[in-house]
């Protein structure tokens, strides 16, 4: 059995746009619901590097021939839909904010080893491995933050 890997290739890059255009809106919600001026930075780089990632990953997929995504998922939607209401109830709560971004992280981590597992164009390949390492270091950081926020 053959696959279209340029195909699988760009269905498997949209995907990672989606996830991208998620935490990129989810970082930047988080930016402006903090006060901590640590936070406040961390979540609007993280934002600035997700929005960078999904143009990275569109502009593959045109190089593949394909059409590039250009909103993020229901899920991402329900997602910050649920991190507003939480948040609301926990006006500049930041251990709200930090929980909810790493579980965020969580689904990006995921989406990126997954992407990973899929047949993939080299170069589509390179690109997903490289961000998925970025994505990683900011899983890891938001873990941290979560230990120490849930400790006190």
């Amino acid at each position: 059995m053959t696959t279209n890997v340029p195909t699988q290739s760009i269905d498997t890059l949209n995907d990672l746009v989606k996830v991208c255009e998620d935490g990129c809106a989810g970082y930047l919600k988080a930016a402006e619901l903090t006060s901590d001026p640590i936070l406040k930075s961390t979540f609007a780089r993280f934002g600035a590097e997700r929005g960078q990632f999904a143009n990275q990953l569109r502009t593959e997929v045109r190089r593949l021939g394909g059409e590039p995504q250009d909103s993020g998922s229901l899920a991402g939607a329900a997602h910050r839909a649920w991190f507003d209401v939480k948040t609301t109830f926990a006006s500049d709560d930041a251990k709200a904010v930090v929980n909810e971004c790493e579980r965020g992280e969580d689904h990006a981590i995921g989406a990126y080893k997954s992407a990973l597992e899929q047949p993939l164009a080299p170069s589509a390949r390179d690109i997903v491995r490289a961000q998925c390492n970025d994505v990683q270091q900011a899983h890891d950081r938001m873990h941290q933050l979560q230990v120490a926020y849930n400790k006190s």
